[in-house]
């Protein structure tokens, strides 16, 4: 294995096993909660983690094929990624926290597989970003795109923390969520931009 791979699977190992312990910590009575300004719930964000390895396996798997116009995470190309990512939370709507963590963990076993089989030339390879409120749309690295993938369970465990208080006193969780570089550039007003130069193996 490569050991960029290697070491990205470590953290994306690592994050998975404290946003499972953050969800896990949610009482019954958080699971509607939001935060400040936030239009999601607690359950929408773990909703959201628990389908977006479908983008990443999609993806892998998407071999050299060149980019297609389709919203099917099957085919490694995400057209319009707020409304996946709506249609996905809805579809998740009346499941509870533990169907919605057996998923991940389904899920996740399934992408980390496949990223351990990936060579250094897979990961060059261009994929399609939808864009978002401060990164424009178009093929970045695919090696980039995972890298900010790293990050994922991360920045919405500080959106559930955000709307549980007692959640956010804990030390364990703000110690997981705290001086990490990349992160921290994440929130930041303008964002980081997914261009050409940016480095890292690589929402």
């Amino acid at each position: 294995m490569e050991p960029a791979i290697a070491d990205l699977i470590d953290e994306l190992e690592a994050n998975r096993a404290m946003f499972t312990a953050l969800c896990l910590a949610c009482g019954p009575g958080d699971v509607m909660r939001a935060g400040p300004g936030d239009h999601w719930s607690v359950r929408d964000h773990v909703a959201h983690v628990a389908s977006y390895d479908q983008l990443v396996i999609g993806h892998l798997a998407a071999g050299e094929r060149p980019p297609l116009a389709s919203s099917d995470p099957s085919l490694g190309v995400l057209m319009d990624g707020d409304a996946w990512n709506a249609a996905e939370i809805e579809r998740r709507e009346s499941r509870d926290t533990t169907s919605l963590l057996d998923e991940m963990e389904q899920l996740r076993a399934r992408s980390l597989e496949m990223l351990a089989a990936s060579s250094a030339s897979d990961v060059k390879r261009e994929v399609y970003f939808p864009g978002d409120a401060r990164r424009a749309p178009g093929p970045v690295p695919l090696r980039l795109w995972l890298r900010y993938w790293s990050k994922h369970d991360m920045l919405h465990a500080q959106a559930i923390v955000r709307a549980i208080p007692q959640l956010a006193a804990n030390a364990d969780f703000q110690a997981w969520l705290a001086d990490d570089p990349l992160l921290e550039a994440l929130n930041r007003e303008t964002g980081p931009t997914l261009e050409r130069g940016d480095h890292g193996v690589a929402n």
